[in-house]
């Protein structure tokens, strides 16, 4: 089906590319959910980025933000999609730098991003580790925290997760890989019900922010093969990994250590990294085999208890 839209004053013949099995879908959604036609019917895009420029302004609303909840199966262009509208409306403050793949980091960043921009956190891998999941049961006051720095976050998931403080559900629907157009149907949270669709014009492929996203995210999802978020022990490898990389006639004091760890280590949390310069500062000051004696030790205590 062919549909005509306007994004932002340009015209375009709007035709998904559906799979057999993508029909099906649509077609059990339309049946289950009286409002899910709107997606279909009703084109919100300039509505949707008018109201959002006027949060993302700091001269009309100055402590407003926004917080999108984006839902979407693995590989449905939930990301790209919302890489783009977040640089489309925040072009002068938006960097991939703010697309994070665990809860810690939005922490961890918040106070150094630039008002009016967007933190993404990016559907990732499960992550465990010290922080990983900080800010799961403290929405609200993560919430606060960002309207007071005037940063808007967007929350990817491949379902959606009826996060408490999202003012605005994104759902992709179905993609023109033609035109590169992603359609999302907006849901209200309030309500629970679709109000339309918006229709995306997606980033090029070639596009810097897109191409850095990607990298980090390859990076961070080898960190994770690696082992490098699972357990206290890998901590102490870690440690021993840095200890034998480190040239301690350049990185002379405690402070330049760790700048140097947090640069090394970008896929760990500030906690994480804190443990890790610790049982550095340990082998610096004790020698290499201080942790080796210091794991033996801890393996037989437990064997006693």
């Amino acid at each position: 089906m062919v549909k005509n839209i306007n994004i932002e004053g340009i015209n375009y013949e709007y035709r998904a590319d559906h799979s057999p099995l993508d029909l099906e879908r649509i077609k059990i959604k339309l049946y289950e959910c009286r409002t899910y036609s709107n997606v279909f019917t009703k084109d919100l895009t300039n509505a949707f980025m008018s109201t959002m420029r006027g949060i993302v302004d700091p001269t009309q609303k100055h402590e407003e933000n926004t917080i999108w909840e984006v839902c979407g199966l693995s590989g449905s262009g939930k990301s790209r999609a919302v890489i783009s509208l977040a640089k489309k409306l925040t072009p002068k403050t938006f960097s991939y730098k703010y697309i994070v793949f665990y809860d810690q980091h939005i922490l961890d960043i918040a106070k150094d991003v630039p008002r009016d921009s967007f933190i993404i956190r990016d559907e990732a891998v499960k992550v465990f580790g010290v922080g990983s999941n900080r800010i799961a049961t403290d929405m609200h006051t993560l919430s606060e925290t960002c309207r007071k720095f005037g940063i808007n976050l967007a929350f990817l998931s491949p379902a959606e997760k009826s996060i408490p403080v999202a003012k605005f559900i994104l759902e992709t629907t179905d993609v023109d890989y033609k035109n590169e157009i992603t359609r999302l149907a907006l849901k209200d949270p309030v309500t629970d019900r679709y109000l339309g669709g918006v229709y995306v014009k997606v980033l090029p492929a070639d596009d810097y922010d897109w191409i850095m996203y990607n990298k980090a995210k390859d990076e961070f999802i080898e960190s994770i093969k690696d082992g490098k978020r699972a357990g206290k022990s890998d901590f102490r490898a870690i440690a021993k990994e840095m200890y034998e990389k480190i040239d301690e006639n350049v990185f002379r004091t405690k402070k330049q250590r760790l700048a140097y760890l947090k640069a090394e280590l970008n896929a760990l949390t500030n906690a994480e990294i804190e443990i890790v310069a610790t049982f550095l500062e340990i082998l610096i000051y004790h020698g290499e085999d201080a942790l080796n004696t210091a794991e033996e030790n801890g393996k037989t205590e437990e064997k006693q208890a």
